[in-house]
């Protein structure tokens, strides 16, 4: 993964991802936004405390840094569940926000000129292309969606309606809360080892407390559907020990902004990232 600066926004792209023509996708940083603290500055959620004008100014930042019509990013309402939604048209835009479709916390598509984005404050973006049937799709990931496996679901529903074999996947696991920080409670760690094979090295021991690795739980349900080891790019980045980068939902105990993780398919083969 590397990071990329375009007309003052900050954001990166993953190495795996990059490689394909047309394809757009990104993680925005919280940098280069017009917010104030505690949302300083790129915060593109709009029900968090922010101003509504500091968010819709934030997002014509971005699309104007990436080339992107505000009109052609999709949103879903995320609540940690497991449905996969699909994307065939374009939602109505919101004023100064772009639009948002039903309740669902993963997205896919194959519309070329709809990018698909969810907002992130240490949960995990999961980023997916099918380079051979043109369709990429994105999920969230935080405990409860990882444990209800809303990445393999994803894969499901690219397998069963797009005809997508799992050994050409490629699949990107974004900057999200690691392992050096998210302690969990029993409740959660119980849940974890009981629920997956792979579930006790998922979890580690400092000093009685237990910390949980969202980044290889969702890389191990993958591996399990069939997509290669080599397919699969970790980001590596820890949203709550990396302040100047990423908001981050427990270190300013809930009240920060969200960054975005985004893909989708260009309406031209020439990429505006490039």
């Amino acid at each position: 993964m590397e990071e990329y600066v375009k007309a003052g926004l900050a954001f990166y792209k993953f190495n795996l991802l990059s490689k394909e023509t047309g394809i757009v996708h990104a993680i925005t940083t919280r940098k280069g936004g017009v917010s104030a603290p505690p949302f300083d500055s790129l915060n593109l959620g709009w029900n968090v405390g922010d101003a509504k004008e500091c968010v819709g100014r934030n997002y014509n930042v971005l699309g104007r840094a990436l080339g992107l019509r505000l009109d052609s990013f999709v949103m879903c309402k995320q609540v940690h569940g497991d449905r996969v939604m699909e994307v065939k048209k374009k939602y109505e835009a919101r004023g100064h926000l772009p639009p948002c479709g039903d309740e669902a916390d993963a997205m896919i598509t194959n519309v070329p000129g709809l990018i698909l984005m969810v907002r992130i404050a240490d949960c995990i973006p999961v980023l997916f292309c099918d380079p051979v049937q043109r369709v990429v799709g994105i999920a969230h990931a935080g405990w409860k969606g990882t444990l209800k496996k809303i990445a393999v679901k994803t894969i499901e529903v690219l397998i069963g309606q797009y005809n997508s074999d799992p050994a050409t996947i490629l699949v990107g696991i974004g900057p999200g809360i690691g392992p050096c920080c998210y302690e969990v409670g029993g409740p959660v760690r119980t849940l974890y080892e009981e629920s997956f094979s792979f579930g006790r090295r998922l979890l580690e021991e400092r000093k009685g407390k237990y910390y949980l690795n969202l980044w290889e739980a969702n890389r191990s349900q993958l591996l399990e559907t069939g997509i290669r080891e080599e397919h699969i790019e970790i980001a590596g980045l820890c949203s709550s020990c990396n302040p100047r980068n990423f908001f981050s939902y427990r270190r300013e105990k809930e009240r920060t902004g969200r960054f975005a993780a985004l893909i989708g398919i260009e309406e031209q083969v020439i990429s505006c990232f490039s």
